[in-house]
């Protein structure tokens, strides 16, 4: 008996009740507030007295999942979010971790630094090609929720080359710790903030200036405020001796690097030079050693963007042809912005039915903390590749109970998408709450959030809608705002973020109680950016052996109560969503076990 009792703790999953087991879904991660792999303890302090780091404003949004990586987003809507891109190395069997680790900026603090357009501003969520390039939507614009939106910076695409160099510590030299980032209006000359890096005549002067030559910052010598000059590299328009080295050979289907026929092929545009242009590529020499290279940067044309674009989510589309789509929940002008990596353009396709919030869905109650959702177009999840190669990208507003799809071969017509498209649009059928995230696995199975119910669900696409949504987890303090979904493809698990954004957005997060955690859950399958592979759900020969999913039929609406052991300290996280099938089966059989008894 006290073997059973361990296996139940150290998997602290939780399922909902049914006549088959269901996914069995672990906390692999949790925290009561969110910190980071600072430099030294005198550079967070800067931080925290100059109110650029508030533990209260700092939420985790996107996740997803690369090799032995976890990668979070940390959305800027309030002041005081220091880093908006992370990673967490992934538990595995046998290794013991800290259950609550600290952030690592990805893929430096230098590109943490709020005010330069060439960092990262604000991301909500990415994704990450299975050949390692990681595609992050930074809108620009931060404080969104605060009565003065920053909106200096422009909304762009960064693709980042995770398989590039080797680890190493990540820089931090030229992050200006004495910027204020809420004057938009502040004369840099004065303050000593330039957009790259520090102002040799400022107070700073020689601060972050390390040894060996201005790394990370300013080079008073090469007369560019708007980029950093890394260790062992020029970022100032260097073009790579080989003329595919910048860039993604479109017709290959792989990231070779290639320079994009523009006019600044492998140099540097500084933001903002472009703006109006159809997009403005910043191409890099990926040859210094540190991962996370960035092989192209792209801002949008005036067309696609607006003065409050807000990119919600990003879906790829892996057939090779090279096509990318991004929710904008604008308020005034919500879409789907579609994005050639082949030619460098994008357009935005508009459809006021189904991408705007249903006027009626006004606010939602989350275990009694009432909440505004009327926000538009949010989460989407692209189909697998077909035989016919036909796909469809589904989405939902936010403040919508409908889920609807379209398919990508409208999409990607910019001539007809960027016309009246509702001829071509799916209304699916109403959900049982509304969600935010979403994401689809390379069997056709959809998995999204129901936030009213704290709840995760899931659709087979090849089934009808009605009737075959299938609750699959339930709990009303584990599951309080399912927000984002990931794969961990190589181990087959889906990955989700609960971070009670609902006490976020009313201004009532405590921080000594768990707010965020990664829950994880074994389901057989890789995400849609593969090809169709593994366990056929519809087999049912598979449930009892080789997968925990056991049905897509049975109403789940009650959850077992009796395990809810929270892992805390250095713990074996053997079973945190990384755990063998076997130990899953395990896990599954003593939760049945104890729901039945």
């Amino acid at each position: 008996m006290l073997w059973v009792q361990l296996v139940v703790i150290s998997v602290t999953g939780f399922a909902v009740r049914g006549q088959d087991p269901t996914e069995v879904f672990g906390v692999t991660y949790e925290w009561n507030k969110l910190d980071f792999t600072w430099p030294d303890d005198s550079f967070k302090a800067r931080f925290l007295d100059s109110s650029q780091f508030i533990p209260e404003n700092t939420t985790i949004s996107g996740v997803k999942v690369w090799r032995d990586r976890l990668y979070v987003t940390l959305p800027r809507w309030r002041r005081g979010v220091p880093v908006t891109l992370a990673s967490v190395p992934l538990p595995t069997a046998g290794r013991y971790l800290n259950t609550s680790p600290k952030l690592e900026p990805f893929p430096s603090w230098e590109m943490q630094h709020v005010g330069n357009c060439s960092a990262l501003q604000n991301v909500q969520n990415v994704e990450i090609h299975p050949d390692g390039y990681m595609w992050v939507i930074d809108s620009g614009r931060v404080d969104t929720l605060s009565q003065h939106p920053d909106s200096r910076c422009a909304p762009k695409i960064f693709v980042f080359d995770l398989s590039s160099g080797t680890s190493s510590s990540p820089g931090y030299n030229s992050y200006d710790t004495d910027h204020r980032h809420e004057n938009t209006e502040r004369n840099h000359q004065t303050t000593g903030y330039y957009q790259g890096g520090y102002n040799p005549s400022s107070d700073l002067q020689g601060r972050y200036n390390p040894p060996g030559g201005n790394q990370g910052g300013y080079n008073p010598s090469s007369g560019h405020h708007d980029t950093y000059n890394y260790p062992r590299t020029s970022h100032d328009g260097y073009n790579p001796p080989s003329g595919n080295r910048d860039g993604y050979n479109p017709p290959s289907g792989h990231y070779d690097r290639y320079n994009p026929p523009s006019g600044n092929q492998g140099g540097y545009n500084a933001p903002g030079d472009n703006h109006g242009a159809n997009h403005s590529p910043r191409s890099y020499n990926g040859n210094y050693n540190r991962p996370g290279v960035i092989v192209r940067e792209v801002t949008f044309p005036d067309s696609v963007i607006s003065r409050d674009t807000y990119l919600e989510d990003i879906v790829l589309d892996t057939d090779g042809s090279g096509y990318t789509y991004i929710s904008d929940s604008s308020e005034n002008d919500p879409g789907l912005i579609v994005y050639s990596w082949k030619e460098n353009r994008s357009w935005k396709v508009r459809d006021g039915r189904s991408m705007r919030a249903d006027p009626g869905v006004r606010s939602l109650s989350i275990n009694g903390v009432y909440v505004d959702i009327n926000r538009n177009i949010a989460g989407l999840a692209l189909s697998p590749v077909s035989d016919s190669g036909q796909r469809r990208l589904y989405y939902s507003p936010l403040g919508s109970y409908s889920l609807f799809s379209i398919p990508t071969s409208v999409l990607r017509d910019e001539t007809h998408a960027v016309g009246d498209v509702s001829g071509y649009v799916k209304t699916h059928g109403r959900k049982r709450s509304i969600s935010q995230g979403m994401v689809m696995d390379s069997h056709g199975v959809l998995y999204y959030g129901l936030l009213g119910e704290n709840a995760i669900t899931k659709w087979d696409t090849n089934l009808p809608f009605e009737g075959n949504q299938h609750k699959i987890a339930q709990d009303n303090n584990l599951l309080q705002w399912p927000a984002s979904f990931g794969f961990d493809s190589q181990l087959r698990n889906l990955t989700v973020v609960s971070n009670r954004l609902q006490n976020f957005l009313s201004g009532r997060v405590h921080l000594n109680e768990p707010n965020f955690r990664i829950i994880t859950a074994f389901t057989g399958t890789k995400s849609y950016l593969y090809p169709r592979t593994g366990i056929d759900y519809a087999t049912s020969s598979h449930r009892t052996t080789e997968i925990l999913d056991g049905s897509f039929s049975g109403d789940r609406n009650t959850i077992h109560q009796s395990r809810h052991e929270h892992i805390t300290g250095n713990n074996h996280l053997n079973a945190g969503g990384r755990m063998t099938p076997i130990l899953n089966m395990i896990a599954v059989l003593v939760i049945t076990r104890l729901a039945v008894a």
